[in-house]
């Protein structure tokens, strides 16, 4: 077990989460509208991908922008109570927006018949697509950080110091940014947050490929998909940190653009796409292919902070026993 300690939970009244549910709601209505309009692709029928619309690293760039927003209100308005808020909403609005496209059926529609070189590309691509879609999730995890330490303060017996941890605090050379004096303690932090994030991917990635595994003929549902990476890295999340405890749910996050990267990779080297199958146009060439990069982040993100916050309020529960 590490020596790194998970901290405090702080008690949330029943207006608390009452805030915090309406911080979510509008979080996921201004995503559903004003950030669909960033990333709604050129075929109406199409996938939320930076492959099915023009200018799509300017749709990023304004949904970072968005995220940057969105997450420094939160903060702002539920921060002190509840750190990692802002970061929380970000997840839950994208989500909600790319729900509004359709799965990789598209994708796959759209190299049918070019053969498994051109379906092994797509799958390279669309495993490096999920870091640039993790850019706004870093926008709203260093939006978070920064209003936590303007409004809330930088003491170190702050409620915030979680948040400003999450935003980026426990990385070697970022500290000094989010608090008011030098941490000596990066290396082992550092070190005990790497063993988090491996947990977490590998538990995330067996998981994931359990329960995203269906017939071969089927093809992708949303509503399955969305359950499979809530579900995985939910769990991977809860054994990753009790195992690993941090003080941040940051490495926990980290694991959900590795997973794409990884999975993504393996269907690219996968020798025998579909199980046979692959002639069938919308039948998934691998498990990992019925997620989209960007559902892989942003769900990902989503249970990743939750597993935190569970394993959190458990350790303090132990505590009070």
């Amino acid at each position: 077990m590490s020596d790194v300690v998970l901290p405090d939970h702080i008690h949330l009244h029943a207006g608390d989460k009452l805030l915090s549910l309406a911080v979510w709601i509008g979080a996921s209505a201004l995503f559903a509208s004003v950030g669909w309009m960033a990333l709604q692709p050129d075929d109406p029928q199409g996938a939320v991908s930076l492959l099915t619309r023009g200018g799509s690293l300017w749709s990023v760039a304004q949904i970072a922008a968005l995220a940057a927003v969105v997450s420094g209100l939160a903060a702002a308005l539920v921060g002190r109570k509840l750190p990692d808020a802002g970061v929380f909403a970000v997840s839950i609005g994208l989500a909600v927006a790319v729900w509004r496209g359709e799965g990789t059926s598209h994708l796959l529609i759209s190299v049918a018949g070019e053969g498994a070189a051109a379906r092994s590309s797509l799958a390279w691509r669309l495993g490096f697509e999920g870091l640039v879609w993790f850019l706004p999730i870093a926008a709203a995890i260093l939006a978070s950080g920064l209003v936590m330490r303007w409004v809330h303060g930088a003491g170190s017996d702050d409620p915030g110091d979680s948040c400003r941890a999450l935003a980026l605090a426990n990385v070697p050379g970022m500290s000094e940014w989010f608090s008011a004096s030098d941490d000596a303690g990066d290396q082992p932090k550092l070190v005990g947050g790497v063993k988090t994030m491996l947990v977490s991917l590998v538990a995330a990635t067996i998981i994931y490929r359990i329960l995203a595994t269906g017939s071969p003929l089927r093809s992708v549902q949303q509503g399955q998909s969305y359950f499979a990476l809530a579900a995985a890295f939910y769990l991977a999340g809860l054994i990753a940190y009790e195992i690993f405890p941090a003080r941040t749910a940051l490495w926990g996050i980290l694991s959900a653009p590795l997973l794409c990267l990884l999975g993504y990779s393996l269907a690219a080297m996968s020798s025998s796409p579909g199980g046979g199958y692959g002639h069938i146009a919308s039948v998934p060439p691998s498990t990992f292919y019925r997620s989209l990069p960007a559902e892989y982040v942003c769900v990902g993100t989503a249970a990743s902070i939750a597993a935190f916050w569970s394993v959190r309020r458990s350790a303090m529960m132990r505590s009070v026993k």
